[in-house]
């Protein structure tokens, strides 16, 4: 090809094309001067070709041109570069060059293609990429993408710790397959699913329906995990969103649900059978004033009114933890309280105790029947500790604390009961969790009885604390707020049987229990009272208001806090009170965790007694009631 008809052809090529020889332009097309800015070929003639390459790259360009000259014998190179344009600026250039023959003499023809707006894109995608993944990375979810031929290109920051796996660890979806999903046959079963669904899609072109799987983690954990997959070209995108902790936290609030339902359904039946056992305790009580030690009646009459209050007592527990039920405080002896909870609470085990209980032990404003179920949980923990046998040991003792101490209280005195066993201790590892709800070791378990110990303890202003360590046994510590040292309540003895016949005043019963009505009829007209009867509020308010008028008013009003379809305690109390603001009411229910049972003065009441009680209960309580002489029958 002559030289006139090789520049006709690349006159109008649209690449630039530039021909040099012993380092200067020799020619330069159309499409070179637009590239360069030139408004002529002349501008471009005769200027040294090293001029349009950045400084920093002359050297290198010189060394690539030398080392391809020395293997072949002429220059053939393919390159990317920048070049100066006329006008100072840089621009990116493909660049091949090859040797020809032009004007009879060895030339070097550069053919340059301007890619700049190419590499711009691709610096765009790559940054794009780059933010991609970092969103990728924050995402609260585990995003894998994978290659068509079966690679995991890349997994995002939540993927890795969530199953622990590193990149380096699951570079294809065969070991993420062998190390996620290790039961052969669960594994098969998922691909044969997963893939099944992807053909599927691919020829609906519908989107892929999220599947439900458990995926094995690094450290032996198993994951239950949403697998959502899409596809976008040739990458498959896996998405896992982990919901066990949302599971979890769902079983946890079915179990609350279930509590609430269960504490509703307690509450119901705590009312009614606390009503029977009142009558039964009652009678009992009321039978016994009648009988001396000696009488062959009195014991067994003794033992069924114990079995009666723990017959209460199952009812009454299962409402505090239920219900969460204020405390209802009363001055305890904690010494008779720890005996006779352990005698009970060990009988028919083989567990022997062993008790160091301090004659002094100060005394404690507690609510009876929630110390003796915590007390009761622990004992129980002990004795499933020791399923061979062993020693309990129970001491008890009086603290001081500080300001600022440790148990982080607030200062003053404290009763301490330290319950010990022998068994193999608690691993350290799972101390921490042994006040957690529904956190159990043992099969069948429900993991309430710390967790409720714990609970009666705080609500009470004290703790629990737990102190143990394998193969040497557990010692539980509860420290209970105690009045001061000079309240030291001494065991009790029998008390001598109430004097009858002499007139101790008027009282009235209010409640819808027929038979809570004739015993207490009965059983204070006996030890002197005289007893009026009502079975709901507004009769309550008549017969008060009646009597005051008369100038014979009640010594006190026993009213029953609940009546299904009429007036209950509560606002009967407050319209009596209109009536008569030094009236003294006391109020009484089935539904002992009722806050009205807890907080009695804030309603009115100078005083409560929960049902069941005793006869001697209800005497008990009527003697701290003041009499005036107003009150004296005329």
């Amino acid at each position: 090809m002559n030289d006139e008809n090789y520049r006709d052809m690349m006159q109008f090529s649209p690449a630039a094309v530039l021909l040099h020889r012993d380092g200067l332009f020799v020619y330069a097309n159309e499409s070179a001067c637009q590239l360069f800015g030139a408004l002529h070929p002349d501008q471009l003639i005769g200027i040294p070709v090293l001029s349009v390459v950045p400084p920093e790259s002359r050297e290198l360009i010189c060394e690539r041109i030398e080392k391809t000259m020395l293997m072949t014998g002429q220059i053939n190179t393919r390159l990317e570069e920048k070049v100066i344009c006329l006008n100072g600026f840089q621009i990116d250039v493909e660049v091949v060059e090859t040797h020809i023959i032009y004007q009879d003499l060895p030339t070097n023809q550069v053919i340059m293609l301007d890619i700049s707006a190419r590499n711009k894109a691709r610096q765009l995608l790559k940054e794009n990429e780059k933010t991609i993944r970092k969103l990728l990375d924050v995402m609260p979810v585990g995003v894998a993408l994978m290659g068509i031929d079966g690679s995991i290109e890349y997994i995002n920051h939540c993927f890795e710790e969530s199953f622990g796996y590193s990149h380096a660890e699951i570079p294809t979806t065969r070991e993420w397959g062998s190390n996620a999903y290790p039961d052969p046959d669960y594994r098969q079963k998922l691909v044969d699913n997963l893939e099944s669904t992807l053909e599927e899609a691919r020829v609906s072109g519908k989107p892929l329906t999220p599947v439900e799987v458990h995926v094995t983690c690094k450290d032996g954990s198993v994951r239950h995990v949403i697998l959502n997959r899409q596809l976008a070209g040739d990458t498959k995108i896996a998405i896992h969103t982990d919901i066990t902790e949302r599971e979890s936290q769902q079983n946890e609030l079915l179990k609350i649900q279930k509590l609430e339902s269960l504490g509703v359904l307690a509450g119901g039946i705590a009312h009614d059978f606390n009503n029977i056992l009142t009558g039964i305790l009652g009678n009992i009580s009321f039978a016994s004033m009648f009988l001396d030690e000696s009488h062959k009646s009195y014991l067994p009459l003794a033992n069924a009114e114990k079995a009666a209050l723990r017959a209460a007592g199952l009812a009454t527990q299962l409402l505090t933890f239920a219900k969460g039920g204020a405390p209802i405080k009363k001055l305890l002896s904690l010494f008779t309280l720890i005996e006779e909870t352990v005698s009970l609470t060990l009988t028919g085990s083989n567990v022997k105790r062993v008790l160091s209980i301090p004659g002094d032990l100060f005394a404690i404003e507690a609510d009876e029947g929630q110390i003796c179920q915590a007390f009761h949980n622990v004992i129980i923990n002990a004795v499933q500790a020791m399923p061979n046998g062993g020693i309990l040991t129970v001491n008890a003792g009086n603290v001081s604390l500080r300001p600022g101490n440790k148990e982080g209280l607030p200062a003053g005195d404290y009763a301490k009961v330290s319950f010990a066993d022998e068994g193999d201790g608690i691993p350290s590892e799972i101390q921490q969790k042994v006040f957690d709800p529904y956190f159990t070791t043992k099969p069948g378990g429900t993991g309430l009885g710390l967790t409720s110990a714990h609970s009666i303890a705080t609500k009470h202003g004290g703790r629990v604390e737990v102190i143990s360590n394998p193969r040497n046994g557990t010692v539980i510590s509860f420290l209970l707020p105690a009045l001061t040292a000079s309240s030291v309540v001494q065991d009790h003895h029998p008390t001598s049987p109430t004097s009858v016949g002499q007139f101790r005043g008027k009282v009235l019963v209010m409640d819808d229990e027929i038979m809570i009505l004739e015993l207490a009829e009965q059983g204070l007209n006996h030890l002197g009272y005289h007893v009026t009867t009502c079975c709901n509020g507004e009769e309550a308010i008549m017969l008060y208001g009646a009597a005051k008028e008369l100038g014979e008013p009640f010594l006190v009003a026993i009213m029953d806090l609940t009546i299904p379809g009429a007036m209950g305690g509560a606002e009967a109390a407050r319209k009596i009170l209109d009536l008569d603001p030094l009236a003294q009411l006391v109020v009484s229910s089935g539904y002992s965790n009722d806050p009205v049972m807890a907080q009695f003065a804030k309603y009115g009441f100078c005083a409560s007694i929960a049902k069941p009680y005793k006869g001697s209960d209800l005497n008990k309580l009527l003697s701290t009631i003041p009499r005036s002489s107003s009150m004296e029958p005329k």
